[in-house]
């Protein structure tokens, strides 16, 4: 990781536990921070070319990242990583230009743990691509720092860059890396 990001990452989960611990006591899960990951496209295959008619999609997640902070008004801020599993989606029809779809199911939820499982939950949602810039909206049920269970929203925004070689336009997007902010509403 570049020594700027570091430090990027760094100031913004440093300011967010600030913002975080003059928050009043009766608030909802409020944070943000920095997304980071990659993700495979399955079958039924890849992202069209641009020139193609869009196609469905499926997604496979991996080394999915939460870094920044979180918190619930009602116990002490979390500040560090957080690891996202099980995360899955898909798109009736895509391509390269844009496309949307879902992220997990209300049945089928993905997974997010900090290292000592003290701030844990579940989530699920919707994505919009247009080009390579991700929206992502997701409902999630989860506590921090051991806290009761509540529900929130987060919304993600990233920067999805496909692998070396594949460009979109003349070649289909098989996996790709997205890097973004995410924060919740």
């Amino acid at each position: 990781m570049k020594r700027a990001t570091r430090l990027s990452i760094a100031i913004t989960v440093a300011l967010s536990v600030v913002a975080l611990m003059a928050m009043p006591a009766s608030a909802t899960v409020l944070g943000g921070g920095e997304v980071v990951g990659t993700v495979t496209l399955t079958n039924p295959g890849c992202i069209p070319v641009a020139s193609a008619p869009a196609k469905p999609t499926t997604y496979k997640f991996d080394d999915v990242v939460l870094t920044g902070a979180f918190s619930d008004g009602s116990t002490s801020p979390f500040a560090g990583p957080i690891n996202v599993s099980n995360v899955k989606g898909g798109s009736p029809g895509e391509n390269t230009i844009q496309g949307s779809g879902t992220v997990n199911s209300a049945t089928d939820k993905a997974t997010f743990n900090s290292t000592d499982s003290q701030t844990a939950g579940t989530f699920y949602g919707t994505f919009q691509r247009v080009g390579s810039i991700v929206i992502v909206s997701l409902n999630a049920n989860g506590k921090i720092q051991g806290g009761a269970a509540q529900s929130f929203h987060i919304t993600v925004a990233a920067n999805f860059a496909p692998a070396a070689g594949q460009d979109g336009f003349v070649t289909p997007i098989c996996s790709a890396s997205f890097t973004g902010g995410f924060g919740t509403v």
